[in-house]
Parts: structure tokens; C-alpha cells; sequence
């Protein structure tokens, strides 16, 4: 009998970002802001220019990217991510736009990621969700038809969250089906987050320039800790 082939599991497609919750107004970042602050070169705003037609700048929403950078701004928000590897230009770039904001009150920061794994048939991209949600608990709603890959039923989201041991934010891990690929291709789509919260009595926060350093001393761990989560769920397929 021949040996079955080991099949790699790699995210095709990735993304790694931070998202802050404050008080910003949303039209003071405008592209020409972060080449003037030294956050973006002229390349990179060149960059921003040739795709001028998806940028929004409007009062409560600022939105644009480089090939490599989203940023969106909303004025509760403030969101930049790398589109690519490698990621740590996102620290660069948020460390850079609030050394000129360093006052300004953050109540809470996520660090996010994204991922789309193709899987490599729908067997198995089904086996995956039969061992995430045994199907045994959900016969009462979706009946017998919940095994071979005509099923009508299945997993179709889960979200796992575990609380800090300072009770202070969670980590929390989505697990759905990937919307990147086109049947007869299936994949999932795993979106992870890593939430910080900064809220005291009152609502006040605390200030950017102490958010930076909490960014710089755990944004690559986490994003260590979640690829490894990320492999794990994929063990024993």
C-alpha cells in the first residue's frame, strides 16, 4: 500500500496589523500627513497615488494603502496592518505616526492577524471541521446529512477565546471558511486577535507613547504564538 504523501500547510495568503480604540479625527491623516512626519517616503506615497481611486479621505474616515501598508482611520479607530511580510514595518510605521500623537489616549489595542490556508481536498477541509465541532452535538439541528462531502451541513464559523491572566484583554482565535479561493479549491480562513485593554474609571486610557511600548515588546511574540496556535489546529489531518 503506498505511503500517503505529507501535505505542508501554509497560509497563502497573510496579514498582520494593529488596531487602536481612541479619540482621532479621522481627516487629519491624510497621505500627505505621513510623508510629512516621515512615516511614509516618497515612494511610498507615490505608491499611495497610483491607487488614488480606492483612497478615501472624508470627515470620520481616512483610507488608503501601499502594496505593502493599509492604513484606516476612523475618528473611535486607527488601524494599520502589513498586507505582507514581513510585518515589522508595522511597527515602524505606528511607532513613527504616534511619536508626533504621543499624548493622545488609547483605550485599547488589538494585534491581528489574518491567514487563508488552502486545503488539499474537501475530505479533508470537512475532517478539519468535523474535529473542531464534533457533529454528534448538533444533530438536533442538522439532522443525519452531516458526513461526506455532498453534506448540506457543517461548521461555518468558531471563534475560541482565552481571558489574560490579568483579566486586563484576551486572545481570541475565528476558524471559518476562506472566501480566497474559487471551488473546486476550499480553504479556511483563521483571523486571530490579540486585545488590550487600557480603560480605567472614567474611561480615560492611558497615553500613546506608553501603547508603543507595550506594542514593541509583544507584537513579534504574538505573532510567533499565533502561527503556532494556526499549525496546531491543522495536527493529525
Amino acid at each position: 500500500m503506498p505511503e500517503m504523501q505529507h501535505y505542508d500547510y501554509k497560509a497563502e495568503r497573510k496579514t498582520a496589523g494593529v488596531v487602536l480604540i481612541g479619540n482621532f479625527n479621522a481627516l487629519l491623516f491624510h497621505p500627505l500627513w505621513f510623508l510629512k512626519h516621515g512615516v511614509f517616503g516618497q515612494d511610498e506615497m507615490d505608491d499611495v497615488l497610483r491607487r488614488k481611486d480606492e483612497m478615501i479621505c472624508a470627515p470620520g474616515l481616512t483610507s488608503f494603502h501601499t502594496s505593502h501598508i493599509l492604513v484606516k482611520v476612523e475618528d473611535y479607530r486607527f488601524e494599520i496592518s502589513a498586507l505582507k511580510e514581513p510585518f515589522g514595518t508595522v511597527i515602524d510605521a505606528c511607532k513613527k505616526v504616534f511619536e508626533n500623537l504621543e499624548t493622545i489616549a488609547i483605550t485599547a489595542m488589538g494585534i491581528n492577524t489574518t491567514a487563508h490556508y488552502k486545503m488539499p481536498d474537501l475530505s479533508t477541509f470537512h475532517k478539519l471541521g468535523d474535529l473542531l465541532a464534533p457533529k454528534e452535538r448538533w444533530s438536533a439541528f442538522l439532522g443525519s446529512d452531516v458526513s461526506g462531502d455532498d453534506r448540506r451541513g457543517g461548521l461555518a464559523s468558531l471563534v475560541m477565546m482565552r481571558q489574560k491572566s490579568d483579566k486586563k484583554g484576551s486572545r481570541s482565535i475565528k476558524v471559518e471558511r476562506s472566501r480566497a479561493f474559487s471551488l473546486p479549491a476550499v480553504g479556511i480562513f483563521i483571523n486571530c486577535n490579540d486585545h488590550y485593554a487600557f480603560e480605567s474609571t472614567g474611561g480615560v486610557g492611558i497615553d500613546a507613547s506608553e501603547v508603543m511600548e507595550i506594542l514593541a515588546d509583544n507584537f513579534s511574540k504574538t505573532i510567533d504564538d499565533f502561527a503556532s496556535f494556526q499549525n496546531a489546529l491543522f495536527k493529525d489531518l
